[in-house]
């Protein structure tokens, strides 16, 4: 499945729904089945929809609606916001169905430490001049092309030696400074 696809459902058009249906359900409840609990679902949404918008950004400009979902400046809310991201997913954890035991998934971990991280590369970033920084930028596809490169280079080579890794990168820096590149490609 596609993460694009999976993430639609964060989306400020779906939470809308959710509220509103959980409103009605409350004036008329025979008209509409959906549970008025379901407004807290929605709030929910709404902020992995912001903080998504927040680490997601690919342009110096933001958009109406979607401030986060720009460059981190240092004008943009971006800070403030994880921030308060960071108490929130702190404050979050899954319950057992089975008992009151309480756990915090490593996914809400990683989180907070994905938000400190940007806040700690942001600020070096700033100290050294820069005006602004894409967040889409910042990934590891490149780094994964590149080892899947090595380790696919001359045989099937899951566990390359310092040597093979060394010959193997020369020729492959080589290799790729005389072949054109696609324009649509994402590294």
């Amino acid at each position: 499945m596609k993460v694009f696809c999976a993430s639609q459902v964060f989306s400020p058009r779906v939470a809308a729904g959710m509220k509103c249906m959980s409103r009605l359900s409350a004036v008329a409840p025979d008209e509409c089945t959906i549970d008025p609990k379901a407004s807290q679902t929605a709030e929910l949404l709404l902020f992995f929809d912001k903080l998504f918008d927040s680490v997601n950004g690919h342009d110096v400009r933001p958009q109406v609606g979607k401030e986060l979902r720009s460059a981190i400046t240092s004008k943009s809310q971006h800070i403030q916001f994880w921030d308060a991201a960071i108490d929130i997913l702190r404050s979050m954890y899954f319950k057992s169905p089975n008992s009151n035991q309480k756990s915090a998934p490593p996914s809400l971990k990683n989180w907070i430490f994905s938000l400190r991280g940007l806040k700690c590369i942001w600020k070096r970033l700033q100290e050294d001049g820069f005006k602004y920084l894409l967040p889409r930028r910042l990934n590891q596809d490149p780094l994964e092309n590149f080892f899947r490169c090595i380790r696919s280079h001359g045989v099937r080579n899951t566990n390359p030696t310092c040597n093979f890794f060394v010959s193997s990168f020369k020729s492959l820096l080589i290799n790729n400074f005389l072949l054109p590149h696609s324009a649509g490609s994402n590294c």
